[in-house]
């Protein structure tokens, strides 16, 4: 306990750099995320179960009408459902052609996944393998969730996941790569039994959908500075605006990895789960609240808000964060 508040409050320590830090957030993570057992004894079972268990959803739900056809007895016709062209709810290829339309989907969305970083460059071989394996684990993950199936922006949420996972070892063999990805998924998926909510537009008016969480964030921003809370009311800067992206995204989309990830060290660890979030995204408000006064005009405000990344430190917003998130959660916060 005393560990997870001390991450919550400072990040995963940094003990050298190199594939130790990497390996310690990496156990952070995922003992955070549920997916690890709390005694140490048990994590290689677990892993290992998990692991295969992974492997054979891969090869269940891959489905290769060729490899069908090649099953056959020589000789025998071609069955109607066995047609390319069959749209019959039973042929495998109509099945196959839904898989394809939805691993395109996928693809479009990985292909635009942090652009800038070489990690994740398609140019080369090991680009091309983590692309594959991200595409791979959000495939899975829509066909054993047929209720929400895949929604874009689900490719930010996994990308920190699998990145903090591969650098837990400085150079991964093709086996460990194979671990990482199944991994990444069990996090992945354990991650959004408690965000996925934010992406069911049928939920968004909800008490557990997104557009209750940007109204807590608002709700917030006035009740600790209720002269920014009115000018923002008034130029009828809506949170939705610049709020949505935030919280549905996990803050993915506003600053640079190295950020996001020390910044989920906090997330993933806060004990009233995710409660935090949104005293982070007040924080982001109030910490250029001079500026948005200042100019008291509607598309200042708005740039200011959509462009935030660089305006400020995340070391300060995170400070700020945490001293509103202590007034009301004192229990949390208390080491």
């Amino acid at each position: 306990v005393k560990l997870k508040a001390m991450v919550f409050a400072e990040g995963v320590p940094d003990v050298g750099g190199g594939a130790d830090a990497g390996s310690l957030r990496a156990i952070t993570w995922k003992l955070a995320l549920g997916y690890l057992p709390t005694s140490h004894a048990d994590w290689e079972p677990h892993l290992s179960s998990q692991r295969r268990l992974y492997a054979d959803w891969v090869k269940e739900l891959t489905v290769d009408p060729n490899a069908k056809a090649a099953d056959a007895v020589p000789g025998e016709l071609q069955e109607a459902s066995d047609d390319p062209l069959n749209t019959d709810e039973e042929s495998v290829w109509r099945e196959w052609h839904v898989d394809e339309e939805l691993r395109h989907e996928i693809r479009k969305d990985v292909d635009r996944t942090l652009p800038d970083y070489a990690f994740f460059n398609r140019e080369q071989s090991l680009g091309r393998l983590h692309h594959a394996a991200i595409s791979r684990v959000l495939f899975i993950y829509a066909k054993l969730n047929p209720g929400i199936r895949y929604v874009q922006g689900m490719n930010e949420i996994l990308a920190p996941i699998y990145f903090v996972f591969c650098k837990e070892q400085a150079e991964p063999t093709t086996e460990a790569l194979d671990f990482i990805e199944a991994d990444a998924f069990f996090c992945f998926t354990n991650l959004m039994a408690e965000v996925r909510d934010h992406f069911c537009s049928k939920l968004d008016h909800t008490e557990i959908g997104i557009q209750h969480k940007v109204k807590e964030m608002e709700r917030l921003i006035a009740r600790k500075d209720g002269e920014l809370g009115r000018m923002l009311q008034k130029l009828k800067v809506s949170p939705t605006f610049y709020g949505f992206r935030w919280i549905t995204l996990l803050m993915t989309q506003e600053f640079d990895l190295p950020d996001v990830m020390r910044l989920w060290d906090s997330l993933l660890t806060d004990s009233s789960r995710f409660a935090f979030l949104s005293y982070f995204c007040a924080a982001m408000v109030l910490s250029i609240r001079d500026d948005l006064i200042e100019k008291s005009d509607f598309a200042f405000c708005v740039k200011a808000l959509q462009k935030f990344e660089g305006r400020v430190p995340l070391e300060q917003l995170l400070r700020g964060a945490y001293d509103i998130y202590a007034q009301d959660h004192p229990a949390s916060t208390r080491r």
